[in-house]
C-alpha cells in the first residue's frame, strides 16, 4: 500500500500541480476518519500516533531569551561610560 501511494505521489508531483490537486481531493475525504482514528490510537497508548499528533498540532515552542533586570550598586565601576559600553558590545 506505501510504495502504491508513493508512486502515486512521485507521479502526481512529476506531472505537475493539476495531479497533485487531483491526489489531494481524493484523500481530502478520508482526512476526517484518518484524524479519527489517529486520535483512537493515541488515546490507546500508540507512541507513534501521540508523537505526529503533537509534532503537527503543537509544534515545538522556540526559546525567547528574556530580558533581565541587573541591579548594580550606584557609585561602582559600571557607572562610568567605558565599562557600560564594554558590556554593551559584549566586550566585558
Amino acid at each position: 500500500m506505501n510504495k502504491r501511494i508513493n508512486a502515486v505521489l512521485r507521479d502526481a508531483v512529476a506531472h505537475g500541480s493539476g495531479e497533485l490537486q487531483r491526489l489531494r481531493a481524493s484523500i481530502a475525504k478520508h482526512v476526517p476518519s484518518i484524524l479519527d482514528q489517529l486520535v483512537s490510537a493515541a488515546q490507546g497508548g500508540d507512541v507513534q500516533a501521540a508523537r505526529l499528533i503533537l509534532e503537527r498540532v503543537l509544534p515545538p515552542v522556540k526559546a525567547i531569551e528574556q530580558t533581565q533586570e541587573l541591579d548594580f550598586p550606584e557609585g561602582g565601576t559600571l557607572d562610568r561610560p567605558r565599562p557600560r559600553r564594554a558590556i554593551c558590545r559584549g566586550r566585558w
